[in-house]
């Protein structure tokens, strides 16, 4: 029968039998809608309702919309398979699903449970329904409770502002919208409370202990695809679960999409957290531990540094790996406006960023192994000595990769297939990667590791060599400018160099020894930092990590002002030459 807009639906939400032999009759989907005080009513009215059916997941099952003026039918599907699902019933002022919404009714229930759903439009409830996938939930995980009300066995659509969640017990917390945070173990409960008639409904939760195991690594994706890169992040995923099949190497994902210009029909909207599963095929398969709601700012480094907490508590490791995912701009600015930025991971939905020079305060107090840029621009000194004291190794690109990021099926498996190599070691499989992917091979492609115990070692040369410059710039004048121009540089509107490069190019000048030697100490700062380094033909002067080479009057006002934030600009003196290099 046609899907078509009806008046009073019979719908088949739930009819399932007492059989045991799996016949999908067991799982047909009734349901009935009273219209009767749709426009009288006082209760949430509409002219209209979408009902539709999602599994645990999120994933939607099906959709069906609903005219008030329409002529009755009934209309009948089966589910795909025996488990929970939810039901929602959305209320719409107009037809056709136009309009504001009115009101939600919701509520999860077992293919077992249900025999049918009568459900009502425009009255008040005398009852409130409450209910949730999971009644126990793991110390640290978040479930979401969907309520519904209720006029004796009918189910009706209530205003959402006419709801306030309440947490009793100390071992949860609860969100406006009902989104449950599990902080303690033990029992607790929310209620749900209806304003205009003051009845309330409980459901009661347990949070059990956290069942993780520890593995040998844990790789930490923080994934912001509320921006322009959405387009990328369901392939990365499923690169991921390729790789997920060793148990001692997990992926655990915060990955957050969102509705606007750069996606009008995102998979999901919101942040949600995921333990990534094994899975061959192009869904997404793996399992949805939190999900967090519409409120999380990818863009905010305290919401970097819970997740990483979260995960290190939650999924404990001998070692851990961090992945940003999103646009980057080095240590600088971006052409991402507004604003002018120097940053990393923007959400584009609240407009907020990652600064460079907040970079120590989003990884925490804890020790991170390796953490990998999948972000443009990355590989700066001035980035790599910010998190210097928290990270063992720091991996990424100078250029600008392709929006595709990181093959992470080939990256990681080296990881699988033999974790306990060492964290250098393995820190080549990135490097590996991304020079030897086939799709890339027409793009420009650095990456390299750096090792962060070389670090400052390599920021005093450089800040030897800085002040070399200054001392005999007279000397170094008629050469300096051409010599940075035509070294391996990166980016568009910036002036990120090659520090190899240069001091090569520099050091083979006419100059004072002072500035030579100064060249010369750092090319042996930067072999011994770092790892391993790679590049194809496209970026040929490429040699592992970049430095800020602006001259004095683009270096002058915001450009120094923030320069001197970074901890490189503190400790160094080589933001004292950029301000008077030519």
């Amino acid at each position: 029968m046609p899907r078509r807009l009806l008046g009073l639906l019979l719908l088949f939400v739930t009819l399932w039998g007492c059989g045991g032999d799996g016949d999908d009759s067991n799982r047909q989907l009734r349901v009935t809608i009273d219209w009767a005080e749709a426009s009288s009513g006082p209760g949430a009215q509409g002219q209209s309702v979408r009902v539709q059916i999602f599994t645990s997941s999120g994933t939607l099952v099906d959709s069906i919309l609903v005219n008030a003026e329409a002529v009755p039918s009934v209309l009948s599907f089966t589910l795909p398979s025996d488990g929970k699902y939810r039901f929602t019933q959305d209320l719409y002022a107009g037809s056709a699903g136009t309009g504001s919404l009115r009101g939600t009714a919701s509520l999860v229930r077992d293919t077992s449970e249900f025999r049918e759903v009568r459900t009502t439009i425009g009255q008040l409830p005398t009852s409130i329904a409450v209910s949730a996938f999971r009644t126990e939930v793991p110390n640290g995980q978040n479930e979401q409770v969907y309520v519904g009300g209720q006029v004796g066995d009918l189910l009706v659509p209530i205003r959402s502002g006419d709801l306030t969640y309440e947490a009793v017990g100390s071992a949860i917390g609860v969100s406006d919208t009902g989104l449950v945070s599990a902080n303690a173990e033990g029992e607790a409960s929310v209620r749900v409370r209806h304003n205009p008639t003051a009845i309330t409904g409980t459901l009661p939760l347990t949070v059990t202990a956290s069942s993780a195991r520890r593995s040998k690594w844990t790789v930490l994706v923080f994934l912001n695809a509320a921006n322009d890169l959405s387009s990328f992040d369901e392939a990365n995923v499923n690169q991921m679960e390729r790789v997920a099949d060793n148990p001692d190497v997990r992926f655990v994902l915060q990955w957050k999409q969102a509705r606007g210009s750069w996606d009008t029909s995102p998979s999901f909207e919101g942040t949600r957290r995921y333990l990534v599963r094994p899975d061959s095929t192009s869904n997404i398969a793996s399992e949805l531990v939190q999900n967090m709601g519409n409120s999380v700012d990818m863009g905010s480094a305290s919401v970097l540094r819970d997740f990483i907490a979260w995960g290190k508590s939650n999924y404990p490791a001998d070692r851990y790996c961090l992945v940003i995912w999103n646009h980057g701009n080095g240590w600088q600015r971006s052409s991402r406006k507004p604003p002018a930025t120097r940053g990393v991971s923007y959400d584009d939905q609240t407009r907020n960023f990652i600064r460079t020079w907040e970079l120590a305060s989003a990884l925490g107090s804890g020790r991170i192994d390796i953490l990998s840029w999948d972000s443009s621009l990355m590989q700066m000194l001035e980035v790599a000595y910010e998190v210097k004291d928290q990270v063992d190794y720091v991996v990424g690109s100078q250029e600008s990769p392709p929006g595709e990021g990181l093959p992470y099926d080939d990256v990681f498996r080296p990881f699988r297939d033999d974790p306990d190599q060492s964290t250098r070691q393995l820190t080549k499989a990135f490097v590996d990667a991304m020079v030897n992917y086939p799709p890339y091979v027409s793009r420009e492609i650095t990456q390299s590791s750096i090792e962060t115990a070389k670090l400052d070692a390599l920021a005093n040369a450089v800040s030897t060599l800085g002040s070399a410059l200054s001392t005999h710039r007279s000397a170094v004048l008629p050469f300096y400018a051409d010599v940075r121009d035509g070294s391996q540089q990166y980016g568009t509107g910036l002036t990120y160099v090659d520090l190899v490069d240069f001091c090569t190019k520099l050091e083979a000048q006419s100059l004072p020894s002072a500035v030579r030697n100064g060249c010369e100490q750092v090319r042996l700062r930067v072999g011994e930092a770092v790892a391993w380094e790679g590049h194809n033909a496209n970026s040929p002067g490429s040699n592992g990590i970049a430095i800020e080479m602006a001259s004095a009057s683009d270096f002058a006002g915001s450009l120094r002002n923030d320069y001197a934030l970074l901890s490189f600009g503190i400790q160094t003196q080589w933001d004292e030459w950029l301000a008077e290099s030519p």
